[in-house]
């Protein structure tokens, strides 16, 4: 069942070495097939690595497909980046009115510039691959980090702005419900609001895993899928690779949800007058 796609020798002084690529005939994998490496050097087996080789046809297909979900990324973006500039702009008219508050603000700036900063101290081997050896490696990381500080900051300020003027949108426009920084103590958890926003929380969290479950079981048996791809493999060598996706937690939970929740259907329901159209 196997195809030799590839047979090349290189002859030593003392030694002829060999490699050759296997391909496996009998499995598909939508189109790609598995192949084997193997290098001989003499008489020893010195490497030997298998793959799935993708042809030009599913690549283009695979870019095709992205270019939709880049698209709609695109889109979103204007949306995404016009409540960003809201959330700022508030904040001029919160300190003219003396509304603003400064201790909530300032920790959600601090949150979001202590987890990018943990996130670039956490690819340092990435960090290190990239290093080009014709300057200083002193210099070389003096310069990265450098900039990972100076985007820290800039975070930091980012940060303070947009967690301030949130709240300052929320205070108006829900006086009566519990602060949003009472939501980080058992406190707060413990009233009626709390405890209900814990258990539809997880509702939707479960119709939302139930939901992902079954499309993949339809999609199995009606052969249609969503590609998915580790961009970023420097994760994988990262020194403590589960901190990705405590980061991108921290940046959903906390960015993503004040904009989308907070700002957005805030101001929507303010615009409609109705809940469910905002």
């Amino acid at each position: 069942g196997l195809k030799i796609v590839r047979d090349e020798t290189n002859a030593k002084i003392n030694r002829v070495d060999h490699s050759f690529v296997l391909e496996n005939q009998q499995d598909d994998f939508k189109g790609a097939r598995l192949r084997y490496f193997i290098q001989v050097s003499g008489d020893r087996v010195t490497a030997y690595n298998n793959y799935l080789f993708v042809p030009d046809t599913w690549t283009r297909k695979y870019n095709h497909m992205r270019s939709y979900n880049e698209l709609l990324q695109r889109i979103a973006g204007i949306f995404y980046s016009t409540l960003q500039l809201i959330s700022v702009l508030v904040v001029p008219w919160a300190l003219s009115r003396k509304e603003m508050r400064w201790r909530f603000a300032l920790f959600g700036g601090m949150v979001m510039a202590l987890t990018g900063l943990c996130d670039s101290l956490n690819e340092y081997s990435t960090v290190v691959a990239e290093y080009d050896t014709t300057s200083s490696f002193r210099d070389y990381l003096l310069q990265c980090y450098g900039s990972q500080g100076a985007s820290a900051i800039g975070q930091f300020f980012f940060g303070t702005l947009l967690f301030g003027g949130a709240d300052v949108l929320y205070r108006r426009f829900y006086p009566h419900r519990v602060a949003l920084e009472n939501f980080l103590r058992p406190s707060g958890f413990m009233t009626g609001e709390g405890l209900k926003a814990i258990w539809v929380g997880y509702l939707v969290f479960l119709v939302h895993l139930g939901w992902i479950i079954v499309y993949y079981l339809l999609g199995e048996r009606l052969n249609f899928w969503c590609p998915l791809g580790i961009d970023n493999v420097g994760v994988l060598s990262a020194t403590l690779p589960f901190y990705s996706a405590i980061s991108l937690g921290l940046h959903a939970s906390a960015q993503e949800e004040t904009i989308a929740r907070v700002v957005a259907l805030t101001l929507g329901w303010r615009i409609t007058r109705n809940f469910w159209v905002a």
